[in-house]
């Protein structure tokens, strides 16, 4: 099969509430008391004030590459693309090749495939066009 495998947005609601999540320099998210504490083993941590009957709720800071890829997201959704992948377990299939892309932007005349490429340290970091070329 080829196309695209992951869920895209497709209605202004589904974008604007991606874009919300988007926007925050960490995730959150709600489980059960039960859970609790694997996730807190795994980095998250607890909301003060914010226990519910049967849920807490939990946050845990996105990295770098989390918020590098949210900024260029969100600079294609002010763009005003109507159709953007809602996760970052998007995929482009095509026969036997499959490749993991941070960014889909589409609309009805234009289409963006972004993988994002991030570091921590300063510095320009171009990757060779071609190889065995002297």
């Amino acid at each position: 099969m080829s196309g695209i495998e992951g869920e895209l947005c497709t209605t202004d609601k589904e974008l604007r509430r991606v874009a919300s999540t988007r926007r925050k320099p960490y995730r959150e998210k709600s489980v059960a008391h039960d859970q609790l504490a694997g996730h807190l083993e795994k980095g998250w941590e607890k909301v003060k004030d914010r226990d519910l009957k049967k849920r807490v709720k939990i946050t845990k800071k996105k990295t770098e590459d989390e918020l590098f890829e949210d900024r260029v997201w969100k600079i294609f959704y002010k763009l005003g693309f109507s159709h953007m992948n809602k996760e970052r377990d998007c995929k482009l299939k095509f026969k036997t090749f499959s490749k993991q892309i941070d960014v889909l932007a589409k609309d009805d005349e234009h289409v963006f495939v972004i993988d994002c490429q991030s570091s921590k340290s300063d510095g320009l970091y171009c990757p060779p066009l071609m190889t065995g070329l002297s």
